[in-house]
């Protein structure tokens, strides 16, 4: 008998059909409790062993236990789950993973255990799942960094997603790690992270936190909040942007160190096409960190709220700003990046504390390298230092424009030497040996307030500079600027003025201001 060729066709796309339709398995078909007693994680495990691409791992609403490892061991964590490709985990009401108590180190993994991990899988996603990491019964005396503590990690994974998830207490290095750069379309959105690194009560040794660190390309972070009960005391960062075309939107970050990083961790890369919009940054050390070895191209920063608050605990982090590249007073430049197309817009700042000690200097923007940016249309008020502070680098500054922007009420401190909303700093390195003096060109200022009606002790300038005698500040343009309580420029600068190769453009400022 000849089987009809229609039919024999039909077979196949129904037997193919069947292999790729999704379903849900739940893990209690594998003996989950969810009594927050026994320990679920070999049920858990049983669960993603049976499941098939596409399927869906259903937690229904209880407290699975954490406390036994898989035995699977990468980069030095042994992780309770290993994913597979396209395998989905979605939780039920309440449904909550936590580790047991003292999990974290009863493993022989040099860094612990940790949670989720996947690699080289594509279209792993999390839905309404939480993580406690149970940090204060896990943590690791004397481990210093060693203990990295994933809620996630996903290593060269492309299309992930894990939406309206919560974490908290981790006792680690960051909650959702994408690692590899293989890694491409990340979507983490409506999360809640709180609680990590030190701001664990009791954890003194993991103080190089991040709750979202993601090397994929095309990272979208939007609509979560991360926030920390305490502050820590050491870098606690919200989020790390490690690649390009990457989008940081919508999102509420409270007491983190910093918000967020923007990271080129080679010297040969250009991380580009980044956009951070639109999110709520508040009593926070540092708003936006530039960091690493390599160079940042097109990057827009828009329409967030930054209310800053320096971390009384620790001095280290004193010098909050809402947008800050790292400082160049030092001979090593390895981490001194280049910034290229840079647009700051329609930005708000204002600082938690009106006064602030002496040697704390809040202010909205402490960047060095910037080959090409606009400053447009931001509003800062209530600032303990300079509202923006230009650096200088080896790499030199140039084409710069502030337009449109509101500068009130700054150096709110009792610094004996004046007070300037722009500080133009360019006089190379303060320590010892000297460095090189630095450059600026095309440096432009036009239609901009500046205000003070809370004064400290000394004068206030709209603009105040310093230059070592071998740098050159040239085609510096001003107009129609208006200072209220504001001096246009500082005396005390003149004699360093002078020193400096000048052109005749800084003459400009007094003839072309408005001085009330």
């Amino acid at each position: 008998m000849k089987l009809n060729p229609l039919v024999y066709f039909g077979l196949i796309i129904c037997f193919f059909s069947s292999i790729a339709q999704s379903k849900d398995i739940s893990v209690a078909q594998f003996g989950a409790l969810a009594n927050g007693i026994d320990d679920d994680a070999p049920a858990i495990r049983r669960a993603l062993a049976f499941a098939q691409p596409a399927d869906c791992i259903v937690f229904p609403a209880g407290v699975y236990l954490l406390q036994s490892g898989s035995g699977y061991i990468y980069g030095d964590n042994e992780y309770l789950m290993v994913m597979k490709t396209g395998i989905k985990l979605r939780g039920e009401g309440k449904a909550q993973l936590k580790i047991a108590d003292g999990a974290a180190y009863k493993t022989k993994a040099k860094r612990g255990m940790a949670v989720i991990f996947a690699e080289n899988c594509d279209g792993i996603s999390l839905k309404n799942i939480s993580i406690d990491q149970n940090g204060v019964n896990n943590i690791v005396p004397n481990a210093g960094r060693q203990i990295t503590g994933y809620a996630v990690r996903l290593h060269n994974c492309t299309n992930t997603k894990i939406d309206s998830c919560e974490f908290i207490n981790n006792y680690g290095q960051n909650t959702i790690l994408i690692s590899g750069y293989k890694s491409k379309m990340c979507e983490i959105t409506n999360n809640v992270i709180i609680n990590g690194g030190t701001s664990i009560p009791g954890n003194k040794f993991q103080d190089d936190y991040s709750a979202i660190y993601s090397c994929a390309q095309m990272t979208n972070v939007t609509g979560n909040r991360i926030s920390n009960d305490i502050y820590p005391f050491a870098n606690s960062g919200a989020v790390e942007i490690h690649n390009s075309d990457s989008v940081v939107a919508n999102n509420v970050f409270e007491k983190c160190q910093p918000a967020i990083y923007i990271c080129s961790d080679f010297i040969n890369q250009t991380v580009a096409r980044v956009v951070v919009h639109n999110n709520k940054i508040i009593q926070c050390n540092r708003g936006i960190f530039f960091d690493g070895k390599g160079d940042f191209a097109k990057i827009e920063i828009s329409d967030n709220y930054f209310l800053m608050n320096k971390f009384q605990a620790n001095s280290k982090f004193s010098l909050a700003a809402a947008i800050q590249t790292r400082r160049t007073d030092s001979l090593v430049y390895d981490y001194t990046q280049r910034i290229s197309n840079l647009r700051v817009t329609g930005n708000e700042m204002a600082e938690e504390f009106t006064a602030i000690p002496d040697k704390a200097s809040a202010c909205f923007a402490r960047i060095a390298s910037i080959h090409g940016a606009v400053f447009q249309n931001n509003r800062v008020a209530n600032v303990s230092g300079s509202a923006i502070v230009l650096m200088g680098s080896p790499f030199g500054m140039k084409d710069i424009l502030f337009v449109d922007n509101e500068f009130r009420n700054f150096g709110l401190n009792s610094s004996p030497y004046g007070h300037a909303a722009i500080d133009l700093y360019f006089s190379g390195s303060s320590l010892q040996p000297l460095a090189p003096a630095f450059n600026a060109d095309n440096l432009g200022f036009f239609n901009n307030s500046f205000s003070v009606d809370k004064k400290y002790t000394g004068e206030y300038y709209g603009f105040s500079a310093g230059f070592d005698k071998n740098s050159k500040l040239t085609n510096l343009v001003y107009g129609g600027n208006s200072f209220a309580g504001v001096l246009p420029t500082a005396k005390s600068a003149n004699a360093v003025l002078e020193a400096g190769e000048l052109s005749d453009s800084w003459q400009i400022l007094a003839q072309n201001s408005e001085v009330d």
